[in-house]
C-alpha cells in the first residue's frame, strides 16, 4: 500500500561484530551471540529472528523485528557501540545483499575434521577425568571409615532438621 514501509526495513544488519575466526575455536560463541542480540535487541521491540553470518569476513548478524519502526530504533541503540572492542555499523537491510558465504567442498571437509578432532579430544579429555575420580573414590574397607561415619551423622543430623522445620 502506498505510504507503507517495506519489510525489509524491519531488517537490521550489523556488521563488524565479530571475526570469523573465533568460532573455528568455540562453535558455541555462535548461540552466545545470538541469545545477546535477542537480548538487547528485545529491549526495542519484537525479535522475529536473529541470524549469525559465522562465515561472512565482515562479522555480520540480522535480526529480524516485527515493525519497521522498531527495527529503526535497533538501529539507533547498535549504531556506533562498541561490542567486544569492535565499533558496531547497523542500518536496515537493502533486500538484495545475500551475506550467506557458500563454502567450497575442502573447506567444509576441513572443518568437519576439526569438529570430529574437537569431539574426540573432548571424549578423551572426559574420560580420563573420569578414570581419575573413579581412582579416587574410597571403597568399603579402606582405611578412611572413620570419614564414611562422620559423613552420615552430618547426613543424619541435616535430615534432623529438615524434620524440625
Amino acid at each position: 500500500m502506498r505510504g507503507e514501509r517495506s519489510k525489509n526495513e524491519k531488517v537490521v544488519i550489523i556488521k563488524n561484530l565479530f571475526a570469523p575466526s573465533i568460532f573455528e575455536k568455540e562453535v558455541q560463541l555462535i548461540l552466545d551471540y545470538q541469545n545477546d542480540l535477542r537480548e538487547e535487541c528485545g529491549k526495542c521491540g519484537t525479535v522475529r529472528k536473529v541470524v549469525i553470518y559465522d562465515r561472512h569476513p565482515e562479522g555480520i548478524a540480522q535480526i529480524n523485528m516485527a515493525d519497521p519502526e522498531e527495527a529503526d530504533v535497533v538501529i539507533q541503540m547498535m549504531h556506533g557501540r562498541y561490542f567486544g572492542q569492535r565499533k558496531l555499523t547497523a542500518e536496515h537491510w537493502d533486500g538484495k545483499t545475500k551475506y550467506k558465504v557458500v563454502e567450497s567442498e575442502a573447506e567444509v571437509q576441513k572443518r568437519l575434521s576439526n569438529w570430529d578432532q574437537y569431539l574426540t579430544t573432548g571424549e578423551e579429555e572426559q574420560n580420563s577425568k573420569t578414570m581419575e575420580g573413579e581412582a579416587k573414590m574410597k571403597l568399603p574397607g579402606d582405611e578412611n571409615e572413620d570419614d564414611d561415619k562422620e559423613i552420615d551423622n552430618n547426613v543424619t543430623r541435616c535430615a534432623e532438621n529438615a524434620a524440625v522445620v
